[in-house]
């Protein structure tokens, strides 16, 4: 056992490696049982990994996005689902989105009346951001410091798995957040039904060396109650995707899904988009 498998969450080194993926090493820590990745990129490359060619690229695989912009139908629908559910916590106020992306959460945000800030590490999401005409925080959130007690709402959407520093990010969250204020966020459940079903071929990890850390209800809880966290709410969260995005995940796990994608590019039915509650779950959790 080395230091470097200590727990990023609870800093023990009481860790069992459970899973090799290509050249990476997968491990689990036996108190909290979070998963995580070993050993974790560096800052330099985590910012070569968030610039323009993860929105676009041309690999089929699960890294990064084939067309970001060929998405925004389905996001849009995810950020509508998203907002109506977060009214009745919070209905209005200050709100920072972590890891915005190029804002089309935001961009509905700012019409449900929140006055927005956005947070992202690629200089290229941020140029994007700062057309939306909301205030830009570029950078780690392990590395910068959020101004204290000022936001009445924190999300991070499918963002805390791509975190190395996660205790540092988790602290510098909780001191912007008001009293009583809230922090939402979804990401991977090592306990989703589809996690429990394909086991070491799970979607989630086949996003390795991209997702970084993998939760459950009991990592998570351990991470937010170290800094003052407490959890409201916890329920399974799924995804809008266009049947070609999945196809081309699928592609991961083999490659007889390519000919498949192809005649549903063809016929247009890649375009037709559906809901999977698989994968995520969603937590809702209140500065104390």
């Amino acid at each position: 056992m080395t230091a470097k498998n200590r727990c990023p969450v609870c800093d023990c080194k009481n860790t069992s490696r459970v899973l090799n993926y290509q050249t990476y090493q997968l491990w689990e820590c036996n108190v909290c049982s979070l998963q995580f990745m070993s050993p974790f990129p560096t800052e330099q490359q985590l910012d070569k990994t968030y610039q323009e060619h993860y929105f676009a690229t041309d690999k089929q695989g699960a890294y990064g996005y084939r067309n970001y912009a060929n998405m925004q139908k389905q996001l849009q629908q995810e950020a509508q689902t998203k907002l109506a559910f977060l009214h009745e916590f919070v209905p209005k106020g200050v709100m920072l989105d972590v890891g915005a992306g190029t804002g089309v959460f935001i961009t509905l945000a700012k019409k449900f009346g929140y006055d927005i800030w956005a947070n992202d590490i690629s200089k290229f999401a941020c140029d994007k951001l700062a057309q939306r005409e909301v205030r830009v925080i570029r950078g780690s959130l392990s590395k910068i410091t959020l101004p204290k007690n000022k936001f009445d709402i924190v999300t991070a959407w499918d963002v805390f798995e791509h975190i190395p520093q996660i205790n540092k990010t988790v602290k510098n969250i909780a001191s912007s957040l008001k009293p009583g204020g809230i922090l939402a966020l979804t990401t991977p459940d090592t306990n989703s039904l589809d996690a429990k079903i394909f086991g070491h071929h799970w979607y989630g990890y086949k996003k390795i060396p991209e997702h970084l850390i993998f939760f459950n209800q009991s990592s998570i809880n351990k991470l937010l109650e170290k800094s003052d966290l407490e959890i409201l709410e916890t329920k399974p969260w799924g995804f809008v995707r266009s049947v070609g995005f999945l196809l081309d995940r699928m592609v991961v796990f083999s490659p007889i899904f390519r000919p498949i994608r192809s005649i549903m590019e063809k016929i247009g039915f890649a375009k037709l988009t559906v809901y999977l509650p698989l994968t995520d779950f969603m937590i809702i959790a209140k500065k104390r």
